[in-house]
């Protein structure tokens, strides 16, 4: 089975144990017929507006369209059975709506509908997608990673590229020739070896944190105690529960320093079940923060994202 075979089986299956989401979902996309648009079932949204998280039933990234099926008793604040490690890809992956974003959110109400009304409303909401694909260049739907990695100079965080292992990211981005048992292998923070005699390149680190997970309303952390936390504004804080530095809740320390920045790829799974690391950017630390931590406050680290775009050796 290729590649987009796979990934279209995957994701429409997603909604089967919903009827009425499945059958809508799956009317949308086969109606549509266009094999270059990529669906997404279940699509993290954060709108800031209303400081509110919630999943989106069918999302079209190419053209940022989402579609709700509103089922009886719908609400917004659905709940999907998110594991930890996908709770990361979806942070990464999330849409962020504000009043100046182009998102379109469409609506197919189900409940109380006969059959020819919601046919109509699938046929109502297809021919608006249509409308929206006249005369536009889709982007590139990413099914082979290393065939797309070498057709390219940069990488960004648009991209949906998940690389299997350090070592895989490391030699496909940074022309590295680690093997699995090498490179970094155990450490998630160091200097890959090209970086070395790269001029451009001395004055940076990779970094492949696991990101904190919120559970029960609470961040907790995945490894060994780092408790990193990826903020809605794209910021990161590094904090370790056990090398705890209590601080005043207004403790802010500015840094002036030649820390390297760091490229960070983050580990996660996404929905499909594909685990492996993803770019969210490149950092720099910029302050030493004051978080809330079991009641006090802790010293944190902050890092602030100073670029979207890594260059491919």
């Amino acid at each position: 089975m290729d590649r987009k075979t796979q990934y279209i089986i995957k994701t429409l299956s997603r909604t089967k144990r919903k009827d009425y989401e499945n059958y809508v979902i799956n009317a949308i996309w086969n109606r549509i017929a266009n094999k270059n648009l990529k669906p997404v079932t279940q699509q993290y949204v954060y709108n800031n507006r209303e400081n509110q998280h919630y999943f989106i039933d069918l999302y079209f990234p190419q053209i940022n369209v989402g579609i709700e099926v509103d089922e009886a008793q719908h609400s917004k604040t659905k709940e999907y059975d998110v594991d930890r490690q996908e709770a990361i890809w979806y942070a990464t992956n999330k849409i962020i709506v504000d009043p100046n974003d182009s998102y379109v959110e469409l609506r197919v109400q189900v409940y109380d509908k006969t059959f020819e009304e919601i046919e109509d409303q699938i046929n109502s909401t297809v021919q608006e997608i249509k409308f929206k694909l006249e005369n536009k260049t889709l982007d590139l739907w990413i099914t082979d990673k290393e065939e797309y990695v070498q057709s390219i100079k940069e990488l960004s965080v648009k991209d949906d590229v998940i690389f299997s292992s350090i070592a895989n990211t490391c030699n496909l981005i940074f022309n590295c020739k680690y093997s699995e048992s090498t490179g970094g292998r155990r450490r998630s923070y160091f200097t890959p070896n090209t970086f070395r005699n790269n001029e451009g390149l001395k004055n940076y680190k990779v970094w492949f944190p696991k990101l904190a997970i919120e559970s029960d309303g609470i961040l907790r952390a995945v490894s060994r105690g780092w408790n990193n936390r990826l903020n809605n504004d794209g910021s990161i804080i590094e904090f370790n529960e056990n090398k705890v530095v209590s601080v005043s809740h207004d403790y802010v320390e500015i840094l002036v320093s030649d820390e390297p920045l760091r490229f960070i790829f983050a580990q996660s799974k996404d929905p499909l079940g594909r685990f492996g690391y993803q770019f969210i950017g490149i950092y720099k630390k910029t302050k030493r923060i004051a978080i809330e931590h079991d009641g006090n406050y802790a010293k944190a680290e902050y890092y602030e994202k100073v670029s979207d775009i890594c260059p491919i050796i």
